[in-house]
């Protein structure tokens, strides 16, 4: 865990607490930087992870101006309130702030510890937190360059006068030299604002994507100091202008005319300022649904990606409507088979159950009417036992079925060996139930 100090200053620079929390921001980064584009986001990264955990946001503050004193507080309490000043943090967004301002934030610190007669001995006293500043930006200062390879340090060679060994203002100079404000950079961006990049149809239409790129390089040149000129502001209103939505159109025109006049809406506006505006009229149209791109095939791919969707719905659909279909089908199906199986149970039990259940005597009819079928006796059937048929009577009785069926077992090449041992026994009336 990274310690981080939370103990009041005392004005004494070998104090435990002070040494463990040099040792935590002095700590090597996960990586070092080699100062190539490609890894200076990940360095970055690392760098204000680091400065979090070791609780040194606030030295990333600047003062921008004071603040009047409200009569509500008194002017002793006022030297040292927290709304005495209005300051910017540039850890995270350095386009905030300008190499000037955190140069100048450096020096008031020097001043104020400069006019110190000693080292101030309890955090209440005035100059006690500018002299923990200081430490601070020492220490800031050892991260950085333990966290560089040789390469990097030879191109940070450049900026020593300009940082002066305050880690602060060195994190600014590496942010200019390796994130966009460099000679190579400050061309590239300059390239990029040529009014033969800043057309609307290369972004499809899509302003949103056009601001974010201007403002993207138009970034760039403010870190380097430089203002986006008359030029940028005609390239900017020129390309808005080929828009091909009217009412936004009309619009860019008459913000244009307005600058041109310098009177009106958008006569004073910068240029971070024109592109935020510019964003607002085009997400206001595109939600009213009054936005035109530039495609004209644009509605029909757009049709043609609403039917590509609704076709898989409905191959879903249909697919999960077969799947019940089949299912109920094979439920169906299984409860025939079930019934027929029942209703074959049931015949079968009838025709058990429907024949005559009595022996007739040699002087009783032969041939009777029992539950609407005419049923014959044959006193030969079953080896002699006697049943009830449907087909003959005793007299009839010829030990074959009438319809010439009968059941025959082949067991190869002894089936004439079978034949003659089967010709002993007496299968009258076998197939007669």
């Amino acid at each position: 865990m990274v310690y981080v100090n939370d103990t009041p200053f005392k004005g004494t620079y070998n104090a435990d607490d002070r040494l463990k929390h040099r040792n935590a921001v002095r700590e090597d980064l996960p990586t070092k930087f080699d100062g190539s584009k490609d890894q200076f986001y990940r360095h970055s990264i690392e760098f204000i992870q680091r400065i979090k955990d070791t609780g040194l946001v606030a030295e990333f503050d600047i003062r921008i101006r004071e603040n009047p004193r409200p009569d509500a507080i008194a002017e002793c309490a006022w030297a040292d309130h927290p709304d005495r000043f209005e300051t910017i943090n540039f850890l995270e967004d350095y386009t905030v702030a300008t190499l000037t301002q955190v140069k100048a934030e450096r020096d008031r610190i020097l001043a104020t510890i400069a006019g110190l007669d000693a080292a101030p001995r309890n955090a209440g006293v005035p100059g006690a937190k500018e002299f923990a500043s200081k430490q601070h930006r020492s220490w800031i200062a050892e991260c950085l360059r333990m966290s560089w390879t040789a390469e990097a340090k030879d191109r940070m060679d450049a900026h020593t006068e300009e940082h002066d060994g305050d880690g602060v203002v060195m994190w600014m100079c590496c942010l200019q030299e390796f994130a966009g404000s460099s000679r190579e950079a400050l061309i590239a961006a300059q390239e990029a604002l040529h009014p033969n990049k800043l057309n609307l149809d290369s972004f499809n239409m899509d302003v949103k994507s056009f601001t974010s790129y201007c403002r993207t390089h138009f970034r760039m040149l403010l870190k380097a100091g430089r203002q986006p000129t008359e030029d940028h502001f005609i390239h900017i209103y020129t390309a808005l202008k080929k828009a091909n939505t009217e009412e936004f159109r009309l619009q860019i025109i008459d913000w244009y005319r307005n600058w041109r006049q310098g009177a009106g809406a958008g006569s004073q506006w910068t240029m971070m300022q024109l592109l935020a505006k510019v964003d607002l009229e085009y997400t206001r149209l595109l939600e009213l649904g009054q936005w035109e791109t530039n495609d004209p095939n644009s509605t029909v791919v757009a049709l043609l990606s609403k039917v590509n969707d609704l076709e898989k719905s409905v191959a879903t659909w249909k697919t999960k409507a077969q799947k019940a279909v089949d299912t109920e089908k094979a439920k169906a199906t299984k409860a025939e088979n079930k019934d027929g199986n029942k209703d074959k149970a049931a015949t079968g039990t009838a025709n058990k159950t429907e024949r005559p259940h009595w022996i007739p005597k040699p002087t009783d009819k032969q041939i009777v009417e029992h539950k609407g079928c005419t049923w014959k006796y044959c006193s030969k059937c079953l080896n002699g036992k006697g049943a009830w048929t449907k087909t003959h009577t005793t007299e009839e009785h010829t030990g074959v079925r009438k319809d010439g069926g009968g059941r025959r077992r082949r067991r190869g090449k002894s089936n004439q060996d079978a034949s003659s041992n089967l010709a002993n026994i007496d299968f009258t009336g076998l197939w007669d139930f």
